[in-house]
């Protein structure tokens, strides 16, 4: 009967221990992996430009409900959310670890930021705008983060064609 007992207890401490890495090691989405985390990034455009910029993450949003994303660069926020996974006919939105991110900028600029997040490096970073540029990043968590680049207007926008 002891020994019974010890095996049944020792199950359940198992079972329990197993139930609850299971709901700590559920899959964190993009939103929870972000935060409010600053990343260093390196950027690369389809025209041949290299340049460092700053990611900041806001969660929640201002102007996403979800998440929002401070590109320093572009001196602009983008509203996020974590892109859908599962299939179209059963969709998980806001599930997965990777990010979009879009704003419109004045005069309507818009350009859209996706890449995957596993908290301490941004992967699959790509960037593409109206005008056809693209764009690639990697980013590593930073949060003391500080680039020099700080021009807002279009002309002087790396993230445009010069």
């Amino acid at each position: 009967m002891r020994k019974s007992l010890f095996v049944g207890g020792a199950f359940l401490a198992f079972a329990l221990t197993t139930a609850s890495g299971l709901r700590s090691a559920r899959a964190e989405d993009c939103q929870e992996v972000l935060g409010n985390n600053t990343y260093h990034c390196q950027v690369k455009a389809s025209f041949g430009s290299e340049f460092e910029d700053c990611f900041r993450f806001t969660s929640p949003g201002d102007q996403s409900e979800n998440f929002d994303l401070f590109v320093d660069v572009l001196d602009q926020v983008l509203g996020c959310a974590c892109k859908a996974s599962g299939s179209f006919n059963s969709p998980d939105f806001n599930a997965s670890k990777e990010f979009e991110c879009v704003t419109t900028r004045e005069g309507g600029y818009s350009i859209q930021f996706e890449g995957k997040a596993d908290g301490t490096q941004l992967k699959k970073g790509q960037v593409s705008d109206e005008f056809g540029n693209s764009y690639v990043f990697v980013c590593k968590l930073d949060p003391k983060c500080s680039v020099t680049f700080g021009l807002t207007t279009h002309t002087g926008n790396p993230y445009a064609r010069p």
